[in-house]
């Protein structure tokens, strides 16, 4: 439907020893010798504190692109604010929509999301299956799955609500912020939608 944005959605020694000599060696060379195991066992850790770091450093790397825990996520959200850039559209889309709510059911590794539109003409259902890296949310859309009653629409020159429009891959870049019961979602990059070109930010906060 022309009136709504799709909505694509919603973290991370070594050791040397020598063999003892039963030939008593002079004081001096003893302490050469001590010298250099010590400076021996000195380059060792050195050296595998260095693997360590760079293990540690791969692991973390690593963390930031696997699939992170999104049950934090799930549960019912309510839209409380709407930007497009700097620009706050609450207001308009309130004054369309009046409830715009995000359910999601999360697992350690995916979850599904549905986002309902509704107001007194019309109730439309959209559905999206994603998974989260990092703080980006990556998956596809199954488009509106309900539409309440059927063809309804949300004003009288808006285009009727019809079930699959709008599946596909999700469009742009998602991140999310997620600060106690406070969910900000960004998309970036997409082309359509409400905001167009620009980046679109929606505040939501857990029921």
């Amino acid at each position: 439907m022309r009136t709504l944005l799709l909505i694509s959605l919603l973290a991370l020694s070594a050791t040397a020893c020598g063999d003892k000599d039963d030939t008593e060696a002079p004081e001096a060379d003893t302490d050469t010798d001590s010298d250099t195991d010590s400076d021996t066992d000195a380059d060792s850790d050195a050296d595998a504190d260095a693997d360590s770091d760079s293990d540690a450093d791969a692991d973390a790397d690593a963390d930031s692109d696997t699939d992170v825990d999104v049950t934090e996520l799930a549960g019912h959200w309510r839209l409380t604010q709407y930007m497009c850039d700097t620009y706050d559209i609450s207001t308009d889309w309130f004054g369309l929509i009046p409830s715009t709510t995000l359910d999601i059911d999360g697992t350690p590794t995916a979850a599904t999301a549905q986002v309902t539109n509704t107001n007194d003409d019309c109730e439309e259902v959209r559905e999206f299956s994603w998974a989260v890296k990092g703080d980006t949310i990556v998956g596809d859309s199954a488009g509106i799955t309900s539409c309440n009653p059927a063809a309804c629409t949300f004003t009288a020159d808006d285009d009727p609500c019809v079930v699959g429009d709008g599946a596909g891959p999700s469009e742009g870049t998602m991140t999310y912020v997620l600060v106690d019961d406070t969910l900000t979602t960004t998309i970036t990059g997409a082309t359509s939608g409400i905001c167009g070109n620009l980046q679109e930010i929606q505040t939501w906060e857990r029921e």
